[in-house]
């Protein structure tokens, strides 16, 4: 019974460990975002896994205007879902998304923000785009791998929403430690909700998935588009309105 018990305990921590592929260009989420300011690229495959960063105008492919930057440190131990950035930025303020998992021995999720140092000028070194981004970030130590991980960014850079299967969190840009999460069924009640894509607009926002069906039904899954508005006073989305789509066999 102990060998058992142990056994296991074994095949669980292997079954905790997230091990990604990462040729596979679009697993798990978008890794490219743009706006008037920079274009951002996750590049996993790299060793270590980087950010490639092209600053506009983006007609100027000058060395200098363009970088690489390790994902938080020079280790093997991250993997970035997805990347975003604000439709309406701040220009004093430049700064990008992120949202991934850490892999190493436990899977823990996070959400961070990459800001750029205004006060170094792109042209004064080539490594000076390198250099002058700094990290802060937060985990979700409450939960494990998540396949289905999405962010949106409020227009402008202000507040970033995480949604999971499992939770939902806000990150607060200008204040990096204020930061909230709670378990998806205070925002939705169905369990089974995969959510695959969200914008958020000034004053509502959308968020795109599929939720499971009766299992003895022919069609497993339906598409499903929830409508959200915000809190006044916390931020924090609300379900006003829901449309799910007629799925059909070989949808």
């Amino acid at each position: 019974m102990i060998i058992g018990f142990l056994l296991l305990l074994y095949v669980h921590h292997l079954n905790g460990v997230f091990s990604p592929d990462r040729t596979v260009y679009d697993a798990y989420g978008v890794k490219i975002a743009v706006n008037e300011i920079l274009l951002v690229h996750a590049q996993n495959a790299r060793n270590p896994p980087s950010f490639f960063i092209q600053f506009s105008p983006y007609n100027n492919t000058q060395s200098s205007s363009q970088c690489f930057i390790n994902c938080l440190d020079s280790s093997q131990n991250y993997y970035v879902y997805t990347v975003a950035v604000g439709k309406k930025p701040n220009k004093n303020q430049i700064q990008f998304f992120f949202a991934g998992e850490w892999i190493n021995d436990n899977s823990r999720p996070f959400i961070g923000v990459a800001t750029y140092n205004l006060t170094n000028n792109l042209s004064d070194s080539p490594n000076s785009c390198a250099n002058s981004f700094s990290y802060s970030i937060q985990y979700l130590d409450n939960y494990e791998h998540q396949e289905y991980y999405v962010i949106g960014v409020e227009p402008k850079d202000l507040l970033v929403y995480g949604f999971s299967n499992a939770f939902v969190t806000i990150f607060d840009s200008p204040n990096v430690l204020i930061f909230e999460s709670w378990n998806r069924s205070l925002t939705w009640s169905n369990s089974s909700f995969i959510p695959r894509a969200v914008e958020i607009n000034d004053n509502f926002g959308i968020i795109a998935g599929f939720v499971q069906n009766d299992p003895k039904e022919r069609v497993k899954y339906s598409p499903i588009i929830y409508l959200l508005n915000f809190n006044s006073s916390n931020h924090r989305p609300i379900i006003v309105d829901q449309y799910i789509g007629t799925a059909t066999p070989g949808t």
